[in-house]
Order: C-alpha cells, then sequence, then structure tokens
C-alpha cells in the first residue's frame, strides 16, 4: 500500500506554522472514520522485567499502541518505550520482549495501568526501526546520549532529561499548534522538507496522540534545528515569490500553476 492510498478518502486542512515547522492537518469526515480503534491511551501498560513490557487493552474495541510509545513514569521505575506498533484484540493482555529502557540508571519495575501518553524523539525512530526485534534492553541508550550531546544537555541515556530541560519550550511550541475537527493526522515539514506523514483510525485516536506526537517527538526536532541555525527561521524552500506582474486572481492562479 502506497501513501495515496494511504490517504484515500482524506483532505488538506489550513497550514499551521511555528518556526521551522509547518504542519498540514489531514482531515477526513466523521462518517468514514474507523470507530473501530479505541483510544491508545486507554491500553494499559507495565513491566514485569527490564526490556519487557505488558499490555491490556480492557475495551470493547482494538487497540493499536502507536509506534515509539514511552511511558514516563513517576513511579521510582525504569522508563520503558517500545519500538514497534502494536494490534491488541478487545479485552485482550499481551506483552512484548524487545522494549528498550530508556533511563540508563534507574531501576525498578512499572506498575501495570493507565499512564501518560508519551512518544520517542523523532531522531530515535531510526534506531528503533533498525532494533524492533533486538532483545536487549539497553539498545537505546547509546542513541540517547547522542540526543541529548545534540541539545546540549547532561549526556546520558535518560530521556527524562530532555522533557524536564525544555519543559517550558515545548509547551509554548504546542500551544502556538491547533487540533481542528475531524483531523486524523498531519504532514509535518521542517524547511520544507517532509519529516512525516502520520495517519490514523479517527480523530479520537489522533486526539491522544496529538500532544506527545507534535510537542515531544517532532518538538525535539525544532529544537536541533534552533540549536544548530538559531532561533530565527528561514524562509521555508515551499515559499516562492510570485512574478510582479500578479494583479488579479486569475494572474494570481497561472503563477500557482507555474511554479
Amino acid at each position: 500500500m502506497n501513501i495515496q492510498q494511504l490517504l484515500k478518502g482524506t483532505t488538506a486542512g489550513r497550514i499551521q506554522q511555528v518556526g521551522y515547522m509547518p504542519m498540514i492537518p489531514i482531515l477526513k469526515n466523521s462518517e468514514e472514520q474507523d470507530e473501530r480503534i479505541c483510544d491508545p491511551t486507554k491500553i494499559l501498560l507495565g513491566t514485569q522485567n527490564y526490556g519487557s513490557m505488558d499490555m491490556e487493552n480492557p475495551t470493547d474495541r482494538i487497540g493499536i499502541l502507536p509506534f515509539g510509545s514511552a511511558i514516563m513514569t513517576k513511579q521510582a521505575a525504569q522508563n520503558h518505550a517500545t519500538p514497534k506498533a502494536k494490534l491488541l484484540r478487545s479485552k485482550s493482555r499481551d506483552h512484548v520482549d524487545y522494549a528498550a529502557c530508556i533511563q540508563e540508571t534507574q531501576g525498578g519495575l512499572i506498575n501495570k495501568g493507565e499512564h501518560e501518553l508519551s512518544i520517542l524523539p523523532w531522531c530515535l525512530k531510526e534506531h528503533c526501526l533498525k532494533s524492533r526485534n533486538q532483545r536487549e534492553y539497553s539498545k537505546l541508550w547509546p542513541a540517547l546520549r547522542e540526543f541529548n550531546k545534540s541539545l546540549g544537555v547532561r549526556v546520558t541515556g535518560h530521556l527524562e532529561i530532555y522533557l524536564q530541560e525544555f519543559k517550558d519550550d515545548l509547551d509554548t511550541f504546542i500551544a502556538q499548534f491547533e487540533i481542528v475537527p475531524g483531523q486524523v493526522g498531519a504532514f509535518i515539514l521542517i524547511d520544507g522538507h517532509v519529516m512525516g506523514i502520520e495517519l490514523t483510525p479517527n480523530y479520537q485516536y489522533f486526539k491522544a496522540v496529538w500532544k506527545p506526537l507534535i510537542r515531544e517527538s517532532y518538538g525535539s526536532l525544532v529544537l536541533q534545528y534552533i540549536k544548530q541555525f538559531g532561533k530565527d527561521a528561514p524562509v521555508p524552500r515551499t515559499r516562492l515569490p510570485l512574478n510582479t506582474n500578479v494583479h488579479s486572481l486569475e494572474d494570481l492562479q497561472k503563477e500557482l500553476v507555474s511554479t
């Protein structure tokens, strides 16, 4: 299945942009949304061993835990993330043995329950894919150290360091975007380049992943751009100057077609 087939039945909303990142909402009529899939925050998560994550779907709907989901617990326990999406039948339990510890020096296991959903930073997703079948709980620590180094914070395999250090920046960033009615996904661009096409089954699902996806995953990418290029984002590559002979809507239409 290609991208065109995946996006069948959807339309694009009005573009929103904050600094380096434009976001184009992907919309779908409520009648065409797949309501068989539950809100992913209803999936109960916990750990019994390092690198193993227990899951339970107590709802009457199908559960899908998003790729890169992370448990950032306040318990005295090791935070975990899963480098795969996970499908759960209704009223079912399962576990994965390929999860990754994301808190290098913290011990302890997580009590199973509802946890606030987090999604790994964008740059860690490639490492997740490469190690998705690897049963080694420390597999993301080197990538986490490099990620923290790129942001100028303490170099350690702890994801919460980034979230704590840039809490105010990330809160301000997400507050400038707005989820719109009927939104089931988004095109994410950075400096004119498509960095991600996110698509979910329905509005409630996207609403549940909206904050961790935009704030924590793609927000990390924006912070890296700011660190490297400064706070003043350049004019996006997708924005082209218009011909000075544009004086009417007809002229504008011709110019858009020609570019």
